[in-house]
C-alpha cells in the first residue's frame, strides 16, 4: 500500500531573536495608553509606525521564506503585512473561532505569555466519523489524521504564522490578565504590486 498525504495545512513557529521583546512590549503599553479603542481592548497602529517595524519587517522575511519555500510560489512574488493589531488580554474577538479570508499568510507574535493559540481542522466532519475528544475515543492517540484542534503555547518572542484559513482562537481558561499578542496580516503581492488574483 502507498499512503498519499493530501490536502494538508501547516503552521510554523519561530522566535524572532533579532528584535526586542522587552522593547515591543514597552510600545504596546505606550500604544494602549494612547488609544481611543482600548475599550475593545485591541489597537490597530499604523502600518508606518514606526515603533513597530522592526517587528513587521521580521515577520515579512518569515512570510517571504515561507511563501517560497513551503508554499513554493514563483521568485517574483511574496507575502507582505498589510495590517496588524495588538490584542491585550483575552478580549471577545480572539475567543471565538475564525479565520482571516482575503489575506494570504497570518501571523500572531506574542509579546507575553497566556493562554494557548487554539488552531481547528478544516475538516470537523473527522470527530464524527473517528471521534478522539470525546470520553470514549476510538484510537489510540489522535494524529495528524483525526487530530481536531493543535494549541500553541504563548512565549515571548515567539510567531506563530498559519494560513489565512486556519480557524483559531484563544483558549479562554478564565485567568487571562496581561496577556499581549501583535497580530499581522499578509497579502500577496507580485514584485510591488498587489496581487489581484486573491
Amino acid at each position: 500500500m502507498e499512503l498519499h498525504n493530501i490536502f494538508s495545512n501547516f503552521i510554523v513557529t519561530d522566535m524572532i531573536d533579532e528584535i526586542d521583546v522587552n522593547e515591543i512590549h514597552k510600545s504596546c503599553l505606550e500604544a494602549k495608553t494612547e488609544s481611543k479603542q482600548s475599550e475593545r481592548n485591541q489597537y490597530h497602529p499604523s502600518i508606518i509606525d514606526e515603533r513597530f517595524k522592526p517587528l513587521y519587517s521580521a515577520v515579512d522575511r518569515r512570510f517571504d521564506f515561507i511563501g517560497k519555500e513551503v508554499l513554493n510560489l514563483r521568485s517574483n512574488f511574496s507575502g507582505k503585512t498589510v495590517c496588524a493589531w495588538i490584542n491585550y488580554d483575552c478580549n471577545a474577538a480572539i475567543k471565538r473561532s475564525h479565520n482571516h479570508p482575503s489575506r494570504f499568510l497570518c501571523a500572531t507574535y506574542f509579546v507575553t505569555g497566556g493562554s494557548n493559540l487554539r488552531f481547528v481542522t478544516p475538516n470537523p466532519l473527522v470527530e464524527w466519523v473517528v471521534p478522539t475528544s470525546r470520553s470514549s475515543t476510538i484510537v489510540n492517540e489522535s494524529n495528524q489524521y483525526t487530530k481536531t484542534w493543535y494549541d500553541i503555547t504563548p512565549e515571548p518572542g515567539k510567531v506563530v504564522i498559519f494560513p489565512s484559513w486556519m480557524n483559531h482562537y484563544v483558549v479562554d481558561d478564565g485567568e487571562e490578565k496581561d496577556r499581549i499578542s501583535i497580530a499581522l496580516d499578509s497579502r500577496l503581492f507580485d514584485g510591488n504590486v498587489y496581487y489581484l488574483g486573491m
